[in-house]
């Protein structure tokens, strides 16, 4: 994720104290849509590569969990970049 990696905090500091994943990807790929297209392209080998990266997204914010976020519950249901229902989970952003 070398495209994504250095705004990954920058987005987090825009988003509400308390976001979902699925929040945040949609505002990184608002805010950063050449970054995401270039994350999404390294993905084409996959056949779902929005899931492939945004999974990746998933796991980098988990890896986050108790330095600039805190990781809050496993199953906030909310919409995807698709618009479908589906659970991600819930994260704080540390004071």
């Amino acid at each position: 994720m070398e495209y994504i990696q250095p705004t990954i905090i920058n987005v987090i500091e825009d988003l509400p104290s308390e976001f979902s994943t699925h929040q945040f990807i949609l505002e990184l790929a608002k805010t950063h849509q050449h970054d995401y297209i270039r994350e999404l392209y390294e993905n084409l080998e996959s056949e779902k590569p929005f899931q492939k990266l945004h999974a990746k997204l998933g796991k980098h914010l988990k890896s986050l969990d108790g330095t600039v976020i805190s990781f809050i519950r496993p199953d906030k249901v909310d919409k995807d970049i698709f618009g479908n229902l589906s659970g991600n989970a819930l994260w704080a952003k540390r004071s």
